[in-house]
């Protein structure tokens, strides 16, 4: 469904995925597993809120989305899908001049995630990652800055990606559910040649 206003456009959305005789791993042996036909459907309802809103040289964008993913248990009752957020949402927001040039903020918001095989947790923690960029426009080249994960959110200010003991099949780390990198920044000169664009990298750092 979809409503435009003046200034805004409103999309809302109801799904529903179902994937018969989905693939899942059977542990044969400690080092060993086959991959086997699961004994259900993977269901994956869910429903997306899309808002976008535009005045003057000003956007902005927000989401949300909810996902009640399933899968069927061998031998028992209908269990949450691993690595599928329940919740997740983004609001994001950027304000340009063709002149002068552009600047924005976006956060993002990733719930609880079912977990399989982690000797550490059987869900995730829920993580909110904040990204920003800059750019200043000069005649004929413009300076740029981005920002990248500034909330420093990590799957290691948890727990370790190292297993104490070898899993699955001899994995010696967890699955990811949350960033492996810290804050992100990147900086450099774009500039253009005709039709054409170059991008110079001056620096970048990961802390």
């Amino acid at each position: 469904m979809r409503h435009p206003l003046d200034g805004w456009d409103i999309n809302v959305s109801v799904f529903n995925s179902e994937i018969h005789n989905p693939l899942a791993a059977q542990v044969v042996s400690a080092d060993k597993i086959e991959l086997i036909n699961a004994p259900g459907p993977r269901r994956a309802p869910g429903a997306e809120i899309l808002i976008h809103y535009v005045t003057g040289p000003l956007q902005m964008i927000g989401s949300w989305s909810y996902i009640e993913a399933t899968q069927a248990a061998p031998g028992g009752p209908r269990e949450p899908a691993p690595l599928v957020p329940r919740h997740s949402a983004e609001l994001g927001g950027i304000l340009e001049s063709e002149t002068r040039g552009r600047m924005g903020l976006e956060v993002s918001y990733t719930g609880e995630q079912g977990l399989e095989d982690d000797p550490y947790r059987t869900v995730s923690k829920p993580y909110i990652q904040l990204n920003a960029l800059a750019e200043i426009r000069f005649r004929g080249f413009s300076i740029f800055l981005n920002a990248v994960n500034l909330t420093g959110s990590r799957q290691t200010n948890y727990d370790p990606l190292l297993r104490p003991t070898p899993g699955r099949a001899g994995d010696p780390i967890t699955d990811v559910w949350s960033p492996l990198d810290g804050r992100t920044f990147n900086i450099g000169i774009r500039t253009g040649l005709g039709d054409h664009a170059i991008i110079s990298d001056d620096s970048s750092g990961t802390r």
